[in-house]
């Protein structure tokens, strides 16, 4: 998250039953990395580092097959 304050990320991971790391970019280092062209924007990264897939925005149903799809490819390499 990229918020000005983290008390919403514990909230988020609760709410959501999200089952991976959720961080604070306090300094809005990766953000500024990254570029994100809206909020939310996912990321997925493969193990050497390199972006595999942007998703922006979220809609629910919103390209679930598409992200599922990126993501098993990778954990099968």
């Amino acid at each position: 998250s990229e918020d000005d304050e983290p008390e919403g990320i514990a909230t988020f991971g609760q709410e959501t039953g999200a089952k991976f790391a959720l961080a604070w970019d306090e300094e809005k280092t990766l953000a500024k990395q990254y570029d994100p062209p809206t909020m939310p924007t996912s990321y997925i990264v493969d193990r050497s580092g390199i972006v595999r897939l942007v998703h922006a925005g979220f809609r629910k149903g919103d390209d679930e097959e598409k992200i599922v799809a990126a993501v098993d490819i990778l954990l099968s390499e």
